[in-house]
């Protein structure tokens, strides 16, 4: 008698995710400039960005140079981040967590906002990688000590700000691991560093950027984040999720569903084809509704 085979998808211990956009369903720095006179030429600079156009450096740099946030301005970002969180994020970051799982976030957004954010979701500040600034003052961190006048001081001077900044953080957190990793975004400076991880899914429930649905090994375009669990966790995490109590192993049944229905799609028939057997599902799915 000959045993079948059981084919398994695989954990992936390091879970990376981006947070406007992905996380959270604002863009952060890009809604400094919803009331600003020039909020189109914003918006252009960052589409530019967003299509390998014009490097991200010299998009933040002048972005920054242009908006002048004061002080309300940065206050209203953090509120926006705190009631603005993506369906299904807290659920599947502390899922996650729960299954074992190392999170962390590599983010373009305003750094205090974006550690306050994450602090709501439970992940650990140590584990947040945002935008910093040359100056530390209030939270926006772009202003100079001491100064009354609300005169903008600040140039964003984090590997952040690069296309590459993304490349060089995610090499900081997973150096000398050997755990398998993935990356959730929806931007091309999450797809700079695809290669870095083992497993990049491109997020497009909130901000639909076609070079990200075209080139991610897993596109999905639902607008809740929980499919990312059973994609992160694997057979064995679901294995974990039907014998725990504490678990719900129908947190995995929403990446069945868009699976099924076409919305977690795949760039790779091979790899399509071996999630499909690992957890018992037709083996392929619907034309891509990309």
């Amino acid at each position: 008698m000959t045993s079948r085979h059981v084919s398994r998808w695989p954990a992936y211990h390091h879970v990376i995710f981006d947070c406007d956009a992905t996380l959270a369903t604002v863009e952060g720095i890009d809604e400094l400039a919803e009331d600003h006179p020039e909020r189109e030429t914003v918006a252009e600079m960052t589409d530019a960005a967003m299509r390998g156009d014009v490097p991200l450096d010299q998009v933040y740099e002048r972005r920054l140079e242009m908006l002048r946030p004061d002080r309300g301005a940065v206050a209203e970002i953090h509120k926006r981040y705190r009631r603005s969180a993506t369906p299904g994020a807290l659920e599947t970051v502390r899922t996650l967590q729960d299954l074992g799982h190392h999170v962390s976030v590599v983010s373009g957004g305003l750094a205090a906002p974006v550690r306050e954010f994450a602090t709501f979701l439970g992940i650990d500040v140590a584990d947040v990688h945002a935008v910093e600034t040359r100056h530390n003052e209030l939270s926006g961190q772009w202003w100079r000590p001491g100064n009354t006048t609300g005169e903008f001081a600040g140039i964003s001077d984090s590997p952040l700000t690069t296309a590459q900044g993304k490349v060089e953080v995610i090499d900081q957190i997973l150096e000398g691991s050997g755990e398998r990793s993935m990356l959730v975004g929806d931007g091309v400076s999450d797809l700079a560093a695809a290669d870095r991880v083992d497993l990049f899914v491109g997020f497009g429930g909130v901000s639909h950027r076609e070079v990200v649905e075209r080139d991610a090994d897993i596109y999905l375009s639902t607008t809740s984040l929980l499919p990312v669990i059973a994609l992160a966790g694997g057979t064995i995490g679901r294995a974990v999720a039907e014998n725990e109590q504490d678990h719900n192993p129908r947190l995995f049944d929403t990446a069945f569903q868009a699976y099924t229905t076409g919305r977690l799609t795949f760039r790779d028939k091979a790899l399509s084809d071996r999630f499909a057997t690992a957890f018992d599902l037709p083996s392929q799915s619907p034309e891509p509704t990309r």
